[in-house]
């Protein structure tokens, strides 16, 4: 039997799926470990494991496919928070998170349920970084 494995790696919680070729689906999840997220993700995949009647080791030996994924730097830039950190780019695309793309700063008219109903405004968020942190 082989397995697919993928985790999330939230700020609070890391989620695992784990899928069998046979179809069975297990699912789980554990509370991430900051700063070591890592120990995290062995966690919460050795807990699924263990759900399904397997070690860590056993399931991995047996994995022909492991997704990881993170909302924590999703969260980092939202709140902005963690640690300064540099933009490395090609040169002429420095700005390119300081420019963005769409209409803010703009109003348009609201495509909801009542077509042109009320207005949408967009306001450019706050840039990740000084723009000195920025090179090519």
């Amino acid at each position: 039997m082989s397995y697919i494995v993928a985790t999330d790696v939230g700020g609070t919680c890391t989620d695992t799926v784990i899928a069998s070729d046979d179809g069975h689906i297990e699912i789980g999840k554990v509370l991430s470990t900051p700063p070591e997220f890592a120990n995290g993700v062995l966690d919460s995949v050795r807990t699924t494991a263990a759900a399904m009647g397997l070690t860590l080791e056993e399931l991995l030996a047996d994995t022909r496919l492991f997704v990881h994924g993170s909302t924590v730097v999703d969260n980092i830039l939202l709140t902005h928070g963690g640690t300064p950190t540099a933009l490395l780019t090609t040169a002429g695309f420095e700005d390119t998170l300081r420019v963005t793309r769409g209409a803010y700063g703009r109003c348009r008219p609201f495509a909801g349920p009542r077509r042109g109903f009320g207005r949408r405004c967009f306001i450019r968020p706050t840039p990740y970084g000084p723009r000195r942190f920025c090179r090519w």
